[in-house]
């Protein structure tokens, strides 16, 4: 149950990723789709409103028209894209942050080259490694406690070591 509450965030926030992108698609489609429709109306507007539709007139607007939908589509290509490399390496960032908080080992994050947040990944790759340099002193320390604990339990009386096992669990209550 613990683990499931764990992963709930980073769900989430995959969930949230996907959602900007599905929105920053569909508004994409939209202003699109309105650009096509404006440029359509105006293009038929004036041509209906002429007698005679000058050739070089009809096609100045066709280009227009047409370069506009051409810089739109483009323009949204390279702006999904672009919000593509933030959502990649936010997911990843958010996958390092998950294990991080559980207390798994992380990997090195590493993003691909064109995606954003590298400073962010730098920062957390040093957050990864001082965190596994004080679990690896956590570990030693511990070692050392234990072989303090037998080396005192050794020179102890039956009476001292039952009063001494109460301290250690006191010590190792407030530590939890």
């Amino acid at each position: 149950m613990a683990n499931s509450e764990q992963k709930m965030p980073v769900d989430v926030a995959k969930s949230s990723i996907e959602q900007f992108q599905r929105k920053y698609v569909s508004v994409w489609l939209m202003i699109v789709l309105g650009l096509l429709g404006v440029i359509t109306a105006f293009c038929v507007t004036t041509i209906r409103d002429l007698k005679e539709v000058d050739p070089v007139l009809l096609r100045l607007l066709v280009a227009i028209g047409g370069y506009v939908l051409l810089a739109s589509v483009i323009l949204g290509g390279l702006t999904l894209r672009m919000t593509r490399q933030v959502a990649d390496a936010a997911r990843q960032l958010n996958e390092c942050m998950e294990q991080l908080t559980s207390g798994e080992s992380v990997a090195t994050i590493r993003l691909q080259r064109g995606d954003y947040l590298h400073t962010m990944a730098a920062h957390l790759n040093e957050i990864r490694k001082a965190m596994k340099q004080r679990r690896e002193l956590v570990r030693e320390l511990e070692q050392r406690i234990g072989q303090i604990d037998a080396e005192l339990k050794a020179k102890m009386t039956e009476k001292e070591k039952s009063a001494w096992v109460g301290i250690r669990n006191d010590i190792h209550g407030l530590i939890s």
